[in-house]
């Protein structure tokens, strides 16, 4: 969890199944966690939300915000994750480790 410079609260981790932060249900992929990642207003009013994943495990275990406002992400991922700049993969060894900079 993080709180930005406006207030907001950020944050992110893994899930199975559905899970919604109010701005719209994120569906996952299986009997696996994929990554969610959400942006909530100081009311608690959601502003955005995102999940990405495959079949395999994947998971944010850290966030935070930087000045400009841009949410970085660090976790754990097997097999490969998209979170929409295109798939990172593990280069097939197990689980990798993933840093990601998101300006939704």
């Amino acid at each position: 969890m993080a709180v930005d410079a406006n207030d907001n609260l950020l944050i992110g981790g893994g899930f199975r199944g559905t899970i919604d932060f109010g701005s719209g249900p994120l569906i996952g992929t299986g009997s696996s966690d994929d990554v969610f990642v959400a942006k909530l207003g100081p009311g608690g009013e959601a502003l955005w939300s995102l999940r990405g994943g495959d079949a395999f495990d994947q998971f944010v275990s850290a966030i935070a915000t930087t000045p400009s406002g841009d949410v970085v992400i660090a976790g754990k991922l097997l097999s490969q994750l998209d979170l929409g700049s295109g798939p990172v993969s593990d280069l097939g060894g197990g689980f990798a480790m993933f840093l990601a900079s998101l300006s939704p």
